[in-house]
């Protein structure tokens, strides 16, 4: 099982794949395979990322096939970086046969909430 999350932007999203690819970038991600979006870090954690531009969507999946197939925290800071407030994020599992989704909301209230969780945890 491994973590999932999709993003489609709206039309005025001022996100492009060379805004996507200079993020992960920074951060000490290097996308070794282009064709699959397989990103992986210094420190050896990894992703698959595929920008489809034309469609303004985003695929972010986990290559960690442990029980809890998480994705780097990168991910999470990336959406949060993101502002598109009528953009969609949805979150899931891929089990293997199909991707289970847990959380399907408009992103600015993804980011609303993830932020108000945040600060909870550190009180």
């Amino acid at each position: 099982m491994t973590e999932v999350v999709a993003l489609a932007l709206t039309k005025k999203s001022p996100l492009s794949e060379e805004s996507f690819l200079e993020y992960f970038t920074t951060r000490g991600f290097e996308n070794i395979d282009e064709n699959e979006g397989l990103f992986v870090s210094n420190s050896g954690e990894s992703f698959k990322g595929v920008f489809y531009q034309e469609a303004g969507y985003i695929l972010l999946e986990s290559t960690d096939e442990s029980d809890d197939g998480l994705l780097p925290d990168e991910i999470f800071d990336f959406v949060m970086s993101i502002s598109d407030d009528n953009a969609l994020i949805s979150i899931g599992d891929d089990e293997g046969y199909g991707v289970e989704i847990h959380t399907e909301m408009n992103l600015s209230k993804f980011q609303k909430d993830f932020r108000k969780a945040q600060e909870s945890e550190e009180e």
